[in-house]
């Protein structure tokens, strides 16, 4: 556990690289088939020659925190753990807290990547977030699960698959003893984000990766982030949704860009 109560697990070896995650259903350590799932993601990451120190949201999130208020804890942790300008990734939900960072915390960082994220959320990862929050305050986990899948899926068949897997998985991920609380903030926080008026403040080197298939952050909206932030390079993953962290592609693209000294 970090200073400020958040959660922190690091894997591999080599320079450091701070992992904002993904939008999580909690924000404790994960445990059983979730800590499986995360620890094979972050070893797939830390095979670019990193050591990837994961650092979860923080447990107990006032009511109608932001995700600004979210980079302001990333900040607190990493002055006090780290005590130098880190490398960082954001995936996602992480992706739009490392945005803020940059922006309101650039004398942290060295290098940045955002990856499946922008400065906003699309109109179709807007509805499924609000309906996620609906479902997950009303403690409905497979309908919050469902609610989910299309900011992850274009197509229908894909959407109705990944809604079905959520819903035999998403149980065994939350627990029995879930409380929704962080997860509803966290989501109504990223529905409200919209930092592009700042995005030309971000100093540090900056590589943003997407999908062409991603419909919470389609080409045009991460176009518009890439666009605003000065000398940011951009890699469009062809026929890729919102998992392009999972793309043969990424660990190669991010290791060539943090490797850079």
């Amino acid at each position: 556990m970090l200073p400020g109560g958040l959660c922190y697990r690091a894997v591999g070896a080599g320079p450091d690289l701070v992992y904002f995650p993904p939008f999580a259903p909690h924000h404790r350590l994960t445990r059983g088939l979730a800590r499986t799932i995360e620890i094979a993601l972050l070893r797939r990451i830390a095979s670019g020659g990193f050591r990837v120190c994961s650092i979860n949201r923080r447990i107990g999130l006032a009511p109608g925190a932001t995700i600004a208020d979210m980079a302001s804890d990333y900040a607190d942790a990493i002055r006090e753990r780290f005590g130098k300008p880190v490398d960082v990734l954001g995936f996602s939900t992480g992706g739009a807290i490392a945005l803020s960072f940059a922006e309101n915390h650039g004398t942290l960082l060295r290098r940045l990547v955002v990856a499946s994220a922008a400065h906003r959320l699309s109109p179709v990862g807007f509805e499924a977030s609000r309906m996620a929050a609906e479902r997950a305050e009303a403690g409905d986990v497979r309908g919050f699960q469902r609610a989910m899948a299309p900011a992850a899926a274009r197509s229908k068949p894909l959407i109705l698959a990944a809604a079905a897997v959520g819903s035999v998985v998403g149980p065994l991920m939350v627990g029995r003893q879930w409380d929704p609380a962080d997860a509803v903030i966290t989501l109504r926080a990223d529905m409200r984000i919209d930092v592009e008026g700042r995005l030309g403040d971000i100093k540090a080197p900056t590589l943003i990766i997407s999908g062409e298939w991603d419909p919470s952050y389609p080409p045009p909206l991460v176009a518009v982030l890439a666009s605003r932030i000065p000398h940011a390079r951009r890699r469009l993953y062809r026929r890729t949704g919102h998992g392009v962290i999972l793309n043969r592609r990424f660990v190669r693209d991010v290791a060539r860009f943090l490797h850079y000294r």
